[in-house]
């Protein structure tokens, strides 16, 4: 039986074999190594390998059932995607239901109804392009506090010429329109009162992160959180006594001027590889804002 070669949703390839699938795990000497799709969340570690268009070596065993239905549904959803750029998403999500009413193993295999439908809407044709121009918005809080209004215009610019692009249905449009006077008002300029602006509801210092970011500051309250929830698990109940409260509250200062002691004799407290990727990313991209002037 031959193997299938597929798209995920994230535009990454897949094979499907004997109703299981896989991704790429590398290539070596002209040949692609596979790994069961289920890895990191059964620990499935099937590998299958291909040259070109045949299979080198069949796949090792799967600690999961086959699901026969997966790869018809992932075909099912990029039909409907697609039809979803021409017709309303009600009407092309039914006709493709209805195309394959006696496929239940399909059909089981295809998300609930309201994300399949969510999914379609994100999929239409306008959504692709005025979503990456709204997504701007929350990137003025990484610009300088003094440029932040203009770049907030050019923003609004860039979302008006792509509206003007598409034939949007009114209530979208309406939506879109809404949006960015929410924003304008609340964190931009604020409400226009005569020839003035009332200031608005959070100033443009509160939430800009230029700073803070520059300085390698924290820009959320995780900090905080985490030491909510290390001080909550101290306790066993929700009413300790008074006595209790301050002995925990002893323990809680104790790790913490360990973890000062530990940090003045420059042990350092490393975050995981990831974040700390992401915020050198984030930085070097503020930091480079200056010569390129991009949003």
């Amino acid at each position: 039986m031959s193997f299938q070669l597929l798209t995920s949703t994230k535009g990454k390839p897949l094979l499907s074999y004997l109703g299981h699938e896989y991704n790429v795990k590398l290539h070596s000497n002209g040949k692609v190594y596979w790994r069961c799709i289920k890895y990191y969340e059964l620990t499935c570690a099937a590998t299958i390998i291909t040259r070109e268009d045949m299979i080198v070596k069949e796949p090792t065993d799967h600690i999961h059932d086959v699901e026969f239905g997966k790869s018809a549904a992932r075909e099912a959803m990029k039909e409907m995607q697609e039809a979803v750029r021409t017709q309303p998403v009600a009407v092309a999500m039914a006709e493709k239901l209805h195309a394959v009413t006696g496929d239940f193993s399909l059909q089981l295999s295809l998300p609930p109804k309201k994300s399949l439908a969510r999914n379609l809407r994100r999929h239409k044709t306008w959504y692709k392009e005025v979503w990456p121009a709204l997504k701007l918005l929350p990137s003025l809080s990484f610009l300088p506090t003094n440029e932040v209004e203009a770049a907030f215009d050019e923003v609004v610019d860039e979302i008006t010429a792509t509206m003007d692009s598409f034939e949007l249905d009114s209530n979208v449009a309406e939506k879109v329109e809404e949006l960015v006077c929410y924003f304008q008002s609340n964190y931009i300029r604020g409400v226009r009162i005569g020839a003035a602006y009332k200031p608005p509801r959070y100033p443009i210092e509160t939430w800009n992160h230029f700073q803070s970011t520059v300085s390698s500051l924290a820009r959320t309250n995780n900090a905080v959180e985490g030491w909510h929830y290390g001080l909550q698990s101290f306790f066993s109940g929700s009413h300790p006594s008074v006595w209790t409260l301050l002995t925990k509250l002893k323990h809680d200062a104790a790790v913490h001027k360990f973890n000062l002691i530990q940090a003045a004799s420059g042990c350092d407290n490393y975050k995981k590889v990831k974040y700390r990727k992401l915020e050198e990313r984030i930085k070097a991209i503020v930091e480079g804002h200056q010569e390129t002037y991009q949003l």
